[in-house]
């Protein structure tokens, strides 16, 4: 009998064994992320306390004062879940804490996909180590992807832990700031295995509905922070909108290249069409449209900085619609479909 128990054993180690070792690169990276967030977490004061802090700058006291609001009306008017998140902060100290490295394929719209548990296929991995974002990226390009790496400046943990405001956030202007909190607790209140696109759009859209709302509620329909918020959304959608119309441009032009074309021709098709692209964004009915075309230029977009505009904004159209015909404008109605399905 001991020897049958002892085989067992060692079968099972045999086999964890060669678990670790064919998923050492998944969970290398899981080790170096929970780290990450661990430092986040373990590092971050309570608000309360801050707000007690005479170090801490009246202005940024009024910025945390005005998140728990936020986190209140999200709750009691808009229906995310009740949680802890944003009850803390973590000094950034200024700097950036965690990037986003994304990859699509050059002549086609298929992006890289990672997988990992709980969350399932996503298109981007994200680093809280600067120096590995970078790796990653210059790999990705090694095998001919087009990237994009960015830094994030919020981020959520699906309800598993207690998300910390980042100090960073507290410089934004506040219909940003809003937007921002509700963004984030609509995502720990519904999550979508599989289906990133999804979960970044319905928080893009409860974000920007939820911030409406709460800027109507605490400072009325004639705000002046309302009228700037709208502005400012106006511009950035119909920039989106311009971006999501280039992306569909770039699909068209891969599927009409023959094949056996050479990559030399495809590769001058492409630029050629994106700096069209470029060109056109002075066009845009915004007031800071040149400032919009300033911005592509530097980043000398590719496919993948396109498609994080789908990633964020490619069903907003979709979403509105559904918005107005099957829950009339109620963003409540909306939230509990969808947390019924899908809820946390």
């Amino acid at each position: 009998m001991r020897s049958i128990i002892r085989r067992v054993l060692l079968g099972l180690l045999l086999v964890m064994v060669i678990l670790v070792v064919w998923q050492w690169p998944l969970i290398n990276y899981g080790i170096m992320q929970g780290k990450g967030q661990f430092e986040v977490l373990w590092n971050a004061r309570d608000v309360e306390e801050v707000l007690k802090d005479p170090q801490v700058p009246d202005s940024l006291k009024q910025k945390l004062l005005l998140v728990q609001e936020v986190r209140d009306f999200a709750v009691d008017s808009l229906g995310v879940s009740e949680s802890e998140n944003y009850t803390t902060l973590y000094d950034q100290q200024g700097e950036d804490i965690l990037w986003v490295v994304t990859a699509v394929k050059p002549y086609s719209l298929k992006q890289k996909q990672w997988t990992f548990p709980v969350v399932g296929t996503v298109s981007y991995k994200g680093y809280f180590d600067y120096e590995r974002a970078l790796k990653e990226q210059a790999e990705l390009a090694a095998e001919g992807y087009d990237t994009y790496l960015r830094s994030v400046g919020a981020w959520s943990t699906l309800g598993w832990f207690q998300d910390p405001i980042l100090s960073n956030m507290l410089f934004r202007g506040d219909g940003n700031l809003i937007n921002t909190i509700i963004h984030e607790l609509t995502h720990a209140t519904i999550f979508v295995k599989d289906s990133l696109d999804f979960n970044e759009n319905l928080a893009t859209f409860v974000g920007h509905e939820g911030a409406l709302r709460f800027i109507t509620h605490k400072w009325g329909p004639d705000a002046e922070l309302l009228e700037t918020y709208q502005e400012n959304y106006r511009g950035r959608h119909l920039f989106s909108e311009h971006m999501l119309r280039g992306l569909r441009q770039l699909g068209r032009l891969y599927e009409s290249f023959p094949e056996g074309m050479p990559v030399a021709e495809k590769e001058a098709a492409k630029q050629d069409l994106i700096n069209e692209i470029i060109a056109k964004t002075d066009t845009l009915p915004i007031e800071n449209a040149s400032g919009y075309r300033k911005y592509l230029e530097e980043k000398e977009p590719n496919n993948a900085l396109f498609m994080s505009y789908d990633r964020y904004r490619g069903e907003q159209e979709a979403l509105a619609k559904q918005f107005e015909e099957q829950f009339d404008g109620d963003i409540e109605q909306l939230l509990e479909y969808y947390k019924e399905q899908f809820g946390r």
